[in-house]
């Protein structure tokens, strides 16, 4: 099923985002709790990405079994200044990560409170989903288009709590 999130909806008073003041922002359409920082992996641990050879190295982009590593890292305590204080972080499902498409589109912005979008190529913000693409096993979907890529690609990792 294929949510789809108009903003229009969230108008007179009612915000779709709402800041938890703990580094967290739950979207009131789906009730996913995200992470405020979106690239915390760059504002905390840039070193994490060391072993880039796709992009820069502290940019906070890593490929796709580096993302699974450090949401594991924040679950597990590794990674606290990522995870504020909760250990139930994952990656959202492709459907997930597309309800967030909006947030940083320049033609269509949504008014949140999220820091720390980067841009990278025509993808306002391609973060890894924990989906992975059937019919090439060497793909996983990244979210903001739902598209798929290699998952030697380095993207974000923006974990998610909550859902199905």
């Amino acid at each position: 099923m294929i949510v789809q999130v108009q903003d229009r909806e969230y108008k007179n008073g009612y915000e779709r985002f709402v800041d938890n003041i703990d580094g967290t922002v739950t979207d009131n359409f789906t009730k996913l709790m995200w992470l405020k920082d979106v690239n915390c992996i760059k504002t905390n641990y840039s070193t994490f990405d060391q072993d880039n050879q796709l992009s820069e190295i502290g940019d906070g982009l890593v490929q796709w079994r580096h993302a699974l590593d450090f949401v594991k890292g924040i679950n597990d305590g590794t990674y606290t200044l990522c995870g504020a204080g909760y250990t139930d972080w994952r990656l959202a499902n492709r459907w997930e990560s597309q309800t967030t498409a909006q947030v940083n589109n320049t033609r269509d912005p949504v008014k949140h409170p999220f820091i720390n979008f980067p841009t990278i190529s025509s993808v306002p913000h391609a973060s890894w989903a924990s989906t992975t693409y059937m019919e090439a096993k060497a793909s996983a979907f990244c979210g903001g288009g739902g598209t798929d890529d290699k998952r030697a690609h380095n993207y974000l990792v923006w974990p998610v709590r909550g859902g199905q």
